[in-house]
């Protein structure tokens, strides 16, 4: 038997690798275990309310509150109350003589000081906005706490906190102003640095000093709303009077505002209030008094009518808000129906009339197969503009082309609603859940650059949820909950008006000037993605520093779909000889 021989440390062997393999895994070995209690450590400080990294969409108020001599006075009792929906903040100020206030929804507020010797203090119609900490010092007077001594509210614009730079587009503004798309978020172009992206990639984004608009972070009530895949907004709020307010930092924004080099925006959604309030409205926009397009004029029949083809865009919008208890319980929704019947136009590169007589003499219907294909497919629609000469070989006339634009129906139907419902649960703890979702349906509306025959009846979906809450631990600690999710779901589908069209590969002509025929090669495609989010933030007074602190984590699950041209292209129809020819 052999004599017992003790192993050797596995540990030597863990950290002193022999080979190259054992150097690799134990490498991903250690940094696996760096990941997960990484992982545990955020969580937990996530459950203590703690927070490394988070972003608030509403605003803050702090101040001072001092004697006539310049002292500060702690233990003050200071109270914020919301004039809109009565629901009071309470605090006290601390031995520095400081009060604070955070996760303040916005609007009007009015703010009272009361202190034992001291007469009363009493501000009305303070502005609080989004993303702005304000500022308002509360300089209290000897004399009978009876006596209330008001102030005017015009301090509460100072902002010192923090050198942001932007711009908030209040509600005034977006009632007002006229913005095309009904997104307010278009009002952003109206903020210094801000200029348009028009030709770029994004959903309805904007280059802020310079930048691309991929860099940028779009937010709704302070939580995610960027599209992952082209960039830009992914729910796109097209009710006006379910906006509050768009706020827009554009640079020297604060840490808890990352995640992007470019502006950071942010739509907060309105909220019921004690008073029972509501909007209707109905647009109606015609294509009577419209001119001609450089495209539509290539069209002989729009020429001939003078105008373009008979076309309406229906918008009918409402809202309602109010108190489900007063002082306690609030609600709000909004819904939006746009309904878009019109003829747009596609442009295309064909035969003009002198291009088709060359085509017809030299090979009349039923002598070439190629020829009689292009026919069918392009139903003889004529260039009008633009021509130029396609040589052919072996001693052939060369083949006019030019400039066509070619009419399709179009309809298009966006339905949009808003649901938010906000309560008091307590002196200390308020709660709001909000819920969007958005369908549109555009049958034959994706035609792009090809020939009749061939468009195709995409769809959009959008969903948009919000669950916040807000507690007080004390006058020295706020606490701010949100739990988020969002979906993106586009479909392009493969639904042409004749389905046997749908199995025609993509022929190319020529070099790609002259318009193909077939459908998109990449048709049918789609994508959806299931985002989910959780995002704490704690507010902690000491002494007259202020710490502020977050956690957010952030869930993607994106899927996509591609036939990956399974119909073909087929080569290309060069003027050459044998199949390729006419």
């Amino acid at each position: 038997m052999e004599p017992f021989r003790p192993s050797q440390p596995r540990l030597a062997t863990f950290w002193r690798p022999q080979t190259a393999a054992d150097r690799v895994g134990a490498r991903i070995a250690l940094l696996n275990r760096i990941m997960i209690s990484t992982y545990w450590v955020m969580f937990c400080v996530l459950l203590c309310g703690g927070s490394l990294l988070r972003q608030s969409s509403r605003g803050s108020l702090s101040g001072t509150v001092s004697d006539p001599s310049g002292a500060t006075v702690a233990g003050a009792a200071v109270e914020l109350r919301s004039q809109e929906t009565g629901v009071p903040r309470s605090t006290l100020s601390n031995d520095a003589g400081l009060y604070r206030f955070d996760a303040v929804d916005p609007g009007t507020y009015e703010l009272n000081v009361k202190a034992g010797g001291f007469r009363s203090f009493a501000s009305k119609g303070l502005l609080m906005q989004a993303g702005v900490a304000g500022t308002m010092d509360a300089r209290l007077e000897v004399g009978d706490a009876q006596t209330i001594v008001e102030v005017s509210s015009a301090a509460v614009q100072l902002q010192v906190e923090a050198p942001v730079r932007g711009g908030n587009i209040d509600r005034t503004q977006i009632v007002q102003l006229p913005f095309a798309n009904r997104n307010p978020v278009s009002l952003a172009l109206t903020v210094p640095g801000v200029s348009t992206n028009r030709f770029a990639s994004g959903r309805e984004t904007f280059s802020v000093n310079g930048s691309r608009g991929r860099s940028n972070n779009f937010l709704i009530d302070g939580t995610e709303n960027n599209d992952i895949s082209i960039a830009g907004q992914a729910f796109q709020i097209k009710i006006p009077d379910a906006v509050q307010e768009v706020n827009v930092q554009t640079s020297n924004y604060d840490a808890e505002f990352g995640r992007a080099a470019g502006a950071v925006i942010n739509v907060i959604t309105r909220a019921g209030t004690n008073r029972p309030h509501g909007t209707a409205s109905y647009l109606l926009d015609s294509t009577v008094d419209d001119a001609l397009t450089n495209t539509q004029s290539l069209i002989p029949a729009l020429v001939q009518r003078g105008r373009p083809a008979a076309g309406t865009e229906q918008i009918w919008a409402g809202t309602l808000g109010g108190p489900v208890r007063k002082d306690r319980t609030f609600f709000f929704v909004g819904f939006q129906e746009d309904r878009q019947l019109a003829q747009n136009t596609t442009n295309v590169t064909t035969l003009t009339p002198n291009g088709w007589a060359t085509l017809n003499s030299l090979y009349p219907q039923g002598r070439n197969r190629q020829a009689d294909l292009y026919r069918s497919l392009t139903s003889g629609l004529a260039a009008t503009a633009n021509p130029f000469l396609v040589a052919l070989e072996n001693g052939r006339p060369a083949l006019e082309f030019g400039a066509a634009a070619t009419p399709f129906p179009r309809f298009v139907a966006d339905r949009q609603w808003l649901v938010r419902l906000d309560h008091k649960l307590s002196d200390r703890d308020q709660l709001s859940g909000r819920l969007m979702w958005n369908d549109r349906d555009n049958p034959n509306g994706a035609t792009a650059t090809f020939f009749p025959g061939f468009g195709t009846s995409p769809l959009d979906r959008f969903r948009n949820a919000l669950l916040t809450e807000t507690h007080v631990f004390s006058p020295a600690m706020t606490n701010e909950l949100r739990v988020h999710y969002n979906r993106i779901f586009l479909d392009f589908p493969l639904d042409v008006a004749q389905p046997p069209l749908g199995d025609l590969p993509r022929i190319v002509l020529g070099n790609g000037a002259i318009t193909g025929l077939g459908s998109d090669p990449a048709l049918p495609q789609g994508r959806k993605s299931d985002n989910y989010g959780i995002q704490d933030t704690v507010t902690i007074l000491r002494g007259a520093h202020t710490f502020r602190m977050g956690l957010e984590t952030y869930s993607t699950w994106p899927s996509g779909w591609q036939w990956g041209r399974r119909r073909g292209t087929c080569g290309r129809w060069y003027c050459g000889l044998g199949w390729r020819a006419f």
